[in-house]
């Protein structure tokens, strides 16, 4: 049996330089996540090794830092010298002072080299969490950090192995195991996290702050009630680590109500980092930006809406005498526009809008095609270096429907649905709120109808019109530059790759 009463801290020494056990384990619980982070998302997503080495290194010098001034403050300790206040390799580092420390560096450094914050912390948060659970092996090899007396019986009982129950016999007896505890629960949450966000589409770019002050958050909280080193407010007898913990529950469930609530970038983690085409939005990215309409552009859903129509009208009103050319008009505009002037007491805007909505998916997956040559144009485009988009007037699930169908889902970058703004084509907004997201002043918007090629001269940007839908060319006036085939995008991306 592996015998670790008394422990070895020095793993080895260089000269009077002594490198302890502790120093290598957090360490490495830092370099492990960060490698895994740079290999996961960091390259696919073309971030620099020296950005990322630059943030680790800063953010480590930070965290320990915090991280020791936080326990020397409340650990009511007296220290002789400034080299035993700022030595930590025995132990006396608190994680709270780390991430208040890198809470206020963090954002600074981000601003400085121009990254996204909140998408550097989607992906980091889940990383720090990792190297807290294999940092807390340091306060086993320390001895420290652990639990109240209780049996070696009772600990086997746990189905802990012998070498973590062995060390944890100090001064005569056994003790509890909480940095296990805490590492354990802590994995079971980020193992949690991970899977979660990767397949539900409700976990947004960012939601990984509040899942890191909630799940920490709890299971610290709970940690402390065994801990029996605990800091103190002073005399009170409060923990102060229970304090911070139930202030960081509360921060992180403050955080998911009103991101929701003020729809404060809403961007699936799934689109963003785990889409073969996501992309970090580093700031000085110089993004290269075409925005496609969907329906008659990239979706042949011509067939489907006139069948829609159709349907619908021969449900609520069958006495109507609608005809194709009239069904015909329903392509391209908003439905809720086109509806108005049908409704009246007897059928509601609403019921004419839910009952089209129920035909569109009934023959969705019947009638929803794309057009020759467009997945080869698209592919190209994307080798050339673009970046896509989808502003349409129908919203946002459709869309991504209809992408998914069609298997063209992996070459778009964000969409821009109906109900993602408060006017849609042809007012600028959803095209600002492209400029916006990805930093640029203009970029080429390619659609089928007047509605589109009108939008992108209210938002002062190129304009590019496509006649493979049934649009006529003379439906959109002088001056607009038009083409009748999707493989004659290639062209137009090689001509708009140095305009734009």
């Amino acid at each position: 049996m592996l015998n670790l009463d008394v422990l070895a801290k020095i793993a080895f020494s260089i000269g009077k330089l002594s490198v302890t056990w502790y120093a290598i384990i957090i360490l490495s619980g830092a370099l492990i996540g960060t490698i895994f982070g740079y290999l996961h998302f960091g390259k696919r997503l073309h971030l620099s090794v020296d950005l990322v080495s630059e943030g680790l290194a800063f953010g480590l010098l930070f965290g320990i830092l915090g991280a020791r001034l936080y326990y020397v403050i409340f650990s009511n300790q007296t220290y002789n010298s400034f080299l035993e206040v700022i030595n930590p390799s025995n132990g006396g580092l608190a994680i709270h002072g780390a991430l208040i420390a890198v809470a206020i560096y963090l954002p600074i450094w981000c601003k400085i080299r121009k990254v996204d914050l909140i998408t550097l912390l989607e992906i980091a948060l889940p990383l720090i969490m990792f190297a807290q659970c294999v940092g807390r092996w340091g306060n086993f090899v320390n001895q420290e950090a652990y639990g109240p007396e209780t049996t070696r019986e009772f600990l086997k009982k746990l189905l802990i192995p012998d070498f973590i129950v062995d060390n944890m016999y100090i001064e005569g007896s056994y003790h509890h195991p909480t940095f296990l505890y805490e590492s354990v629960a802590n994995l079971i949450g980020l193992t949690i996290y991970q899977i979660v966000r990767k397949y539900w589409k409700k976990i947004y770019v960012g939601d990984a702050v509040s899942f890191y002050l909630i799940w920490y958050g709890t299971v610290r909280f709970f940690i402390e009630i065994l801990r029996t080193d605990a800091l103190l407010i002073g005399s009170s007898g409060i923990k102060i680590a229970q304090v911070v913990s139930i202030v960081m529950v509360v921060v992180g469930i403050l955080l998911i109500i009103l991101r929701r609530v003020f729809k404060y970038k809403l961007v699936p983690v799934y689109d963003a980092l785990y889409l073969e085409t996501s992309t970090l939005m580093l700031k000085e990215k110089n993004h290269k930006v075409i925005v496609f309409d969907c329906d008659g552009t990239i979706l042949d859903t011509f067939e489907l809406i006139e069948k829609t129509t159709l349907e619908t009208f021969k449900e609520l009103d069958p006495t109507y005498p609608i005809t194709k050319e009239e069904a015909d008009s329903f392509f391209g505009p908003y439905i809720d526009e086109t509806f108005k002037k049908y409704a009246n007491e007897k059928i509601s805007l609403d019921t004419w809008i839910s009952t089209y909505a129920k035909y569109i998916d009934l023959y969705s997956d019947e009638y929803i095609k794309t057009y020759p040559g467009l997945n080869e144009a698209l592919k190209e485009l994307k080798k050339m270096g673009y970046t896509l988009v989808i502003v349409s007037n129908k919203i946002n699930k459709e869309v991504k429907r209809g992408l998914k169908l069609t298997s063209l889902d992996k070459y778009f970058d964000y969409i821009v649905g109906a109900d993602e703004v408060k006017k849609v084509k042809p007012d600028p907004e959803p095209l600002n709120k492209v400029k916006e997201k990805y930093h640029v002043t203009n970029l080429l918007m390619v659609g089928d109808s007047p509605i589109d090629i009108k939008c992108a001269e209210n938002a002062k940007v190129y304009s590019l019109a496509v006649t493979w839908c049934k649009e006529k060319t003379e439906h959109f006036g002088d001056n607009i530059e038009i083409i009748n085939e999707p493989n004659e995008l290639i062209n137009i991306g090689k001509k708009y790759l140095d305009i734009l």
